[in-house]
């Protein structure tokens, strides 16, 4: 029998640790019994939200960055202080508010599913796979590697791992699904990309990974692959409460806002795709008394204040 099963893409509302809004994908899964209620679904696990089962992969593949090699992931900045409380980052003064990295959305991924009411430790009733994969991390890591077969050996070591297993096997992946953390082009080898520019590697190219969901900040809109999904990037704002949303909009609601603003992002260098409509945004705004461009320091004071 073929059935849609909603995976319950994470982020919630009440949660001791994380909040997004509830996003939906859809996976399709031949399955031949009907899903079995477990001790691990409560009342509280909504009922068109599959029981998930979260693979207990090696530390080497997520945690292993972050006890242990955090301050050596990244050789441009030290991503230690926006790992911690399990990738929201350290606490502002103002309550529910973080320092939230922008490419952490696989470790809130992971640490929302861990305590999700509909999480299943039987995998014969699991409809549904999540690889806690920190694949963004990774790509910080390795991102110096000049050469391409030894920035992918992770991923090879990786897929190798996970398609020996019964389950991954069952239906052909095709009930599995991970969340990368970053823009899906920093895993794709573009054809005029070379083999020594950073970052580049080619882990959602690899045939192991055809069937799997992949939810991506940015997806792949050039190609006709049907198992990528976009995600937002995290946000500062991580209330434990629904009511603490209602009280963040209230605020809002009352301001006195006299001031239009908008995100354009760094300027691009030429020639990339996105640079003609930032520059062109950027160069209206200084032709102009009435508009003031705010430039944030990378990774300065500015960029880190949360305002």
């Amino acid at each position: 029998m073929k059935v849609k099963v909603i995976t319950f893409l994470i982020f919630s509302s009440i949660v001791p640790y994380i909040y997004f809004p509830y996003y939906i994908s859809y996976l399709s899964i031949t399955t031949n019994s009907e899903t079995r209620k477990t001790s691990t679904q409560s009342e509280q696990c909504e009922p068109d939200i599959a029981p998930f089962y979260i693979y207990d992969l090696p530390d080497r593949f997520n945690m292993m960055l972050v006890i242990s090699n955090c301050s050596s992931v990244s050789s441009w900045f030290n991503i230690c202080p926006y790992l911690d409380n399990r990738g929201m980052g350290q606490l502002f003064s103002k309550s529910n508010w973080y320092n939230t990295y922008q490419f952490t959305a696989n470790m809130l991924f992971h640490a929302r599913a861990v305590n999700h009411p509909c999480r299943t430790y039987d995998l014969s009733s699991a409809r549904i796979f999540y690889i806690p994969l920190y694949a963004s991390l990774f790509v910080h890591w390795f991102g110096n590697e000049k050469n391409l077969t030894q920035r992918e050996a992770v991923w090879v070591d990786f897929l190798n791992h996970i398609s020996r297993l019964p389950t991954f096997q069952r239906h052909g992946s095709h009930d599995h699904f991970l969340v990368t953390g970053l823009m899906v082009w920093d895993f794709i080898h573009s054809p005029g990309q070379k083999e020594g520019e950073l970052r580049l590697n080619d882990f959602l190219t690899f045939p192991q990974l055809a069937n799997v969901s992949i939810l991506t900040i940015e997806r792949n809109a050039y190609s006709d692959a049907k198992n990528q999904c976009s995600i937002p990037y995290p946000s500062y704002f991580h209330p434990q409460l629904k009511s603490e949303i209602t009280m963040w909009q209230d605020e809002v609601h009352r301001s006195e806002r006299t001031h239009l603003f908008s995100f354009v992002g760094g300027a691009r260098p030429p020639g990339h795709i996105a640079d003609k409509y930032r520059l062109a945004v950027i160069s209206q705004c200084n032709r102009t008394e009435s508009c003031l461009l705010v430039q944030c320091k990378y990774w300065g004071s500015v960029w880190d204040s949360g305002r």
